[in-house]
């Protein structure tokens, strides 16, 4: 069973953003203001990771050009839920990026 994720910038999330401005890793951002794993709030669906750049397109001269932005928690577990939404778990996904740390190692869900 994977590690539950924990928000408050404390996950690790890789983005796959591979241009020369964008941000190939963020962090777990929105999470539960009712359940808690060490003292930090627990990651749900629906909750957004850190602002980060990704692509939004190449200029005239070649230069990539970022924006700002940050995605929704799209997956979690289907058989533990906080507040009624699915946790958020390592392995887990905002869209296409997944969290690669749960930003803790002592409570695991299926």
């Amino acid at each position: 069973m994977p590690n539950i994720a924990i928000g408050d910038e404390k996950g690790s999330v890789d983005t796959f953003h591979t241009c020369t401005c964008c941000d190939p890793t963020t962090t777990t951002n929105e999470c539960s203001e009712t359940v808690f794993v060490g003292g930090t709030g627990v990651v749900t669906f629906g909750d957004n990771n850190t602002e980060h750049n990704e692509l939004d397109y190449v200029d005239s001269n070649g230069n990539d050009v970022c924006v700002s932005h940050s995605v929704t928690l799209s997956e979690g577990s289907s058989t533990v839920f906080v507040d009624g939404k699915q946790v958020g778990r390592e392995g887990d996904k905002y869209g296409a990026e997944e969290i690669t740390s749960a930003g803790q190692t002592s409570v695991l869900a299926g």
